[in-house]
Formats: structure tokens, C-alpha cells, sequence
């Protein structure tokens, strides 16, 4: 069976840039970012997308807060509506700070906050810590604030905030990256100036009331984080940029490293190319074979292109791919659609939405770089970090308002071969959404079994069966918490994913 292969084009008079997406259980794609006047850098508007399965635009819609309102962090719920973090402050001010918006998937408004401090600063992740409570990251723009762990009730009512900064220096922590594991536990990853005279990655581990513990990692070179990711199994992918010091350019590698739940370094990677230029890579997600998905920026002779990378959990380069259409693209967010991967990023000053195949095929011809791959050693230490509570106030800013015109334009269009993609259509799941049980059916008269595993959202397995044709199966999922799971299925070669919504 063929998998369409797109890639489209979302024009306007203002400079795009796209920041996170999430792939809805019906196929349709909800889009975040802003987006500014041609060449000017400090009065921006959020902006909130959504595109069907074909990439065509349905509806574009501005949220308005302040001057500069940015949009930067995109989770969804268990109730199935979205939560979107970001930023909302005047052009050239320091004042407001991180916002918080949840609409519906029709992209109305059902609650605003702003968390004022009078600082610049943005949302960069949040997290939904259980069916009670929201946890948000926000962390500093410009400014030396701190960044700063709120807890709220899921209407965005402050109970309680945190602010760490060095305990014998007093320097605050600002971060880069932030993940979860699912079951309690959060990661905030940033990096400080350290004792060998260049900047070392930091990590705090943290529960919603105190943290577990803190650690220094020492690569040898200045590094910086890009994204994390945890995999339910209490380890944590990281990967970001580590300065190059073998060439006569100031260029930087990617780097990779897989942690275990109490920091213990499993290994560590450095990815750079044969040709003196540079690499970057944002925020990964798990395949649901396990493997890790990378989307990024490779730098060239004839500028920056997008880039993808797929290594396995042991940190091995399992393949990469490069995609160029003309001079300035970069990919910035990835989702996985149930059969193959989406992706945004930019054009020069445009939109940029790829639907990929499972193994990054493109509907445009690809492109290569030549990569050099080595382990990487690094240093680990503990370091102590002490709770400031910021002082925070809650305002409310942000309504809707006309939007600037959008536009969608296919680049090119095609299809792969894919066995996997062939629906098993005699499978039955319901009810979906669940909050008791599942009722798994399996009616393919003269087929051989189906194999079914459950896998969280962190994509952990959680329980994996086979049915015979005729057989009904009844999985209790009572015990799971609340959020969207991935059901995978497979009947020899022939492999299919359902999306399932535990309430």
C-alpha cells in the first residue's frame, strides 16, 4: 500500500516561524508560533494553525496579549483539549512574563493566565502532573531571572512556585530543556559556566514539591542542551550543541546521551560533519519500536537545510536525512503521525510542513551530509541548587483577534511503498476513549494472529497480546493514568497504530 509523501508551503506578508505541533487523534495537525513583520525582530503575534491530513490549511487564528506575544510550547490534555505556553510582554519592556492559553481543537479560548513578574519571560514546557494539576516551566529571556516551576490547578490557578539559583553563588538557573517520565519525576536541563572555563550542562530532578537531586556534566567543551526526552523506563535522551575545536571555523557537533533515572551517564555520542559546518538538533520523540527521532538543522555551503536523525536507544546512528529546497530551512518540531512523521519548520521567512514516511522519506528529493560519529566522554558531579520562590501575580491579557492571512501552497507531492500500511481493517477497538477497559476484536477470517502491544505515552510497553481470528480480548486500563496511548499492531510484516484515550 502507498503513503502520500507531502510537503507544503504557509505564506503570509509577516515572517513565520512555527514552534510545536501535535497530530490530533482524527489525523488533523494543531500548529503553534508567531510571526512578525518582514525584518522586525520585536513585535510579534501568536499565532494558532490547523491542517488537515492533505497539509491544507483550515483556520489561522491571533491570540493577543501584548505587543510581543510569542507562542512556544503546544501539550495535550487528557480531556483532550491542548494547553499552549508561551509569552506576553510589551515591545521593548521587561514587563509581564509566561503565558498559558487552553483552547479546544476548534482553537477557542477556555482559560487565560499570565504569571507576572516582571521579567521577559516564556513558557518552555509544560506537563500535565495529574488529572488535579499543571506543571509549567518558564523559564528567562533575556534577563538573568531565574527560571521559575509553577504548579497550577487545571484552570491555571497558581498554588505553588519555585525558583532555584546556585547555593553558593546565587546565579540562577536558566534552562534550555525540560521532560518527564511519566510517573512523577521532571528534568530541567540548562547549562553554567564551570571550573575548567567552559559552560557544563546542568540537570535538576524534581517531583512537584522538591528536588531529588542535581548534577553537573562535564563534556569537555562549552555545551548547551536542545531536547530531552524520557522513554517510561526512567531513562533520559538528551541531545544538544558541544563547540568543535578541530576546526579552523567557529562551528559547533550535535551530541546524544542516554541517562538512567538517577543521572548515571549510559553513553554518550558526539555527531558532526566531515565538512567544517555546523549541526543542531531540537527535541526528539520515541518511534514506537523504541527508537528516537531527531529533527534538526545542518548547516552547508549553500546555508542551512533540515535534517533528521534516527538513532537507536544503545546511541547508534540508524540513519539520517537531509531535506533542501532552496538556501535558509530548518526544521524545528516533530510529531508522529500514525504512519510516518510530521514536521514544521521554515523557508526563508515561510512555513514549512513536511509529511514524512516512517524512514524520512520525502515527496522532494533528499539531500546528504557526510557525518563523523565518536563517543563522547563526560564528567559527572553533583552540585547544589536552593528553592527562591519567585513572587509571581496572575493577570489576565490574552483574546482573540484578527489573524493575518495565511495561505498553503504544495511543493511537491508523492508516495512509498510501504507494507506496514495496509489497515487492518477486520481489527475493532472500543470504546475509545476508555477509562475502565478496552474490547480488542480481531474478525480476519483465514488470517494468522494479531499481536497487539499497548505502549504509554512515553512509549513504554505496557501489556502486549495475541489474538487469534474471532477472538474478543478485554484489557483492563482502569489503573493507567489519564492521556493518549498508542495501540500497534502487527500480523506478520503487516504493521498498523491506533491511537487510544485513556480518561
Amino acid at each position: 500500500m502507498a503513503q502520500p509523501l507531502l510537503e507544503t508551503r504557509l505564506t503570509s506578508s509577516f515572517d513565520l516561524n512555527w514552534t510545536d505541533a501535535h497530530v490530533l487523534p482524527t489525523g488533523e495537525t494543531m500548529l503553534i508560533g508567531f510571526a512578525h513583520p518582514l525584518g522586525a525582530q520585536d513585535s510579534t503575534l501568536a499565532l494558532v494553525a490547523k491542517v488537515d491530513t492533505g497539509l491544507n490549511l483550515l483556520w489561522v487564528k491571533r491570540f493577543k496579549g501584548l505587543s510581543r506575544d510569542d507562542l512556544s510550547a503546544l501539550t495535550p490534555l487528557s480531556d483532550g483539549n491542548l494547553l499552549i505556553g508561551g509569552t506576553a510582554r510589551a515591545n521593548f519592556s521587561l514587563e509581564q512574563g509566561g503565558s498559558l492559553i487552553k483552547i479546544d481543537t476548534a482553537g477557542q479560548i477556555l482559560w487565560e493566565k499570565v504569571y507576572d513578574d516582571s521579567s521577559d519571560d516564556r513558557v518552555l514546557a509544560t506537563f500535565e502532573a495529574s488529572s488535579q494539576s499543571l506543571l509549567t516551566v518558564i523559564r528567562k529571556g533575556v534577563t538573568n531571572s531565574p527560571t521559575k516551576v509553577i504548579l497550577t490547578n487545571q484552570q491555571g490557578n497558581l498554588t505553588s512556585s519555585r525558583a532555584y539559583v546556585h547555593a553558593s553563588d546565587n546565579q540562577g538557573l536558566v534552562i534550555d530543556a525540560a521532560a518527564s517520565d511519566g510517573a512523577g519525576t521532571y528534568y530541567l536541563i540548562g547549562d553554567r559556566p564551570g571550573p575548567a572555563g567552559h559552560r557544563e550542562l546542568v540537570i535538576l530532578a524534581m517531583d512537584t514539591v522538591n528536588m531529588l537531586w542535581s548534577r553537573t556534566y562535564d563534556l569537555g567543551r562549552t555545551a548547551a542542551c536542545g531536547g530531552a526526552i524520557c522513554d517510561g523506563t526512567g531513562a533520559l535522551y538528551l541531545s544538544g550543541i558541544i563547540d568543535d575545536t578541530t576546526t579552523f571555523f567557529s562551528t559547533s557537533n550535535s551530541w546524544l546521551m542516554k541517562l538512567d533515572d538517577q543521572g548515571g551517564v549510559v553513553w554518550a555520542t558526539e555527531v558532526g560533519q566531515t565538512e567544517p559546518y555546523t549541526n543542531l538538533l531540537g527535541d526528539p520523540v520515541l518511534a514506537p519500536d523504541g527508537s528516537l527521532r531527531w529533527p534538526g538543522t545542518a548547516f552547508t555551503s549553500e546555508g542551512p537545510i533540515g535534517w533528521l536523525l534516527a538513532a537507536g536507544t544503545d546511541g547508534s546512528v540508524l540513519w539520517h536525512r537531509a531535506y533542501a529546497q532552496e538556501a535558509s530551512q530548518a526544521l524545528s518540531t516533530l510529531d508522529l503521525l500514525p504512519t510516518g512523521l510530521l514536521l514544521t519548520g521554515s523557508i526563508g521567512p515561510d512555513g514549512w510542513l513536511l509529511r514524512l514516511g516512517e524512514m524520512g522519506e520525502s515527496a522532494c528529493s533528499d539531500t546528504t551530509i557526510a557525518l563523523e560519529i565518536a563517543p563522547l566522554s563526560v564528567t559527572r558531579d553533583t552540585i547544589a541548587y536552593i528553592n527562591q520562590p519567585p513572587s509571581l501575580a496572575e493577570v489576565n491579557l490574552i483574546s482573540e483577534r484578527p489573524a493575518p492571512a495565511l495561505t498553503a501552497t504544495a511543493i511537491c507531492a508523492a508516495s512509498v511503498a510501504h507494507d506496514r500500511l495496509r489497515p487492518l481493517a477486520a481489527f475493532r477497538l472500543g470504546p475509545n476513549p476508555a477509562s475502565d477497559h478496552l474490547i480488542l476484536s480481531w474478525q480476519g477470517e483465514g488470517a494468522a494472529w494479531l499481536d497487539a502491544t499497548l505502549f504509554s505515552p512515553e512509549g513504554r510497553s505496557l501489556r502486549t497480546g495475541r489474538l487469534v481470528p474471532g477472538q474478543e480480548a478485554l484489557w483492563a486500563v482502569g489503573n493507567l493514568p489519564a492521556g493518549l496511548y498508542v495501540l500497534r499492531l502487527q500480523m506478520g510484516a503487516q504493521v498498523d497504530f491506533r491511537k487510544v484515550r485513556i480518561r
